[in-house]
């Protein structure tokens, strides 16, 4: 039997009425928004309506509901997490460039 994906959310994962992007959304700004970052975003976003889905889904975490911050993942290279946070930096103004990503420490001697 074939598994549905949708948004990389497995089936098990979805309650009646959950859209899947919302799950996607909550686990983007576990993973990789911290506080100054997820306030650059809102800050760029400015009157767009997408800023209140980002205020609730913040506002979700608690202490039932932890965030999982990447940066704080044991067992992940030291400079892989480096590149990752950089570039997943939910502040436009704060996110590296391809070229910095290039240049960045991790692909050394690629």
């Amino acid at each position: 039997m074939h598994k549905r994906v949708i948004f990389a959310v497995g089936d098990e994962e979805l309650q009646d009425g959950v859209d899947p992007l919302a799950i996607v959304i909550e686990r983007q700004i576990s993973y990789f928004a911290d506080q100054d970052g997820l306030n650059g975003l809102l800050k760029f976003l400015g009157d767009n309506p997408w800023v209140r889905v980002f205020e609730v889904t913040r506002d979700g975490f608690n202490k039932e509901n932890p965030r999982k911050p990447f940066s704080l993942w044991k067992g992940v290279d030291d400079d892989f997490k480096s590149l990752i946070c950089a570039m997943t930096n939910f502040d436009p103004e704060k996110r590296i460039t391809e070229r910095e990503a290039l240049a960045h420490k991790w692909f050394e001697g690629v």
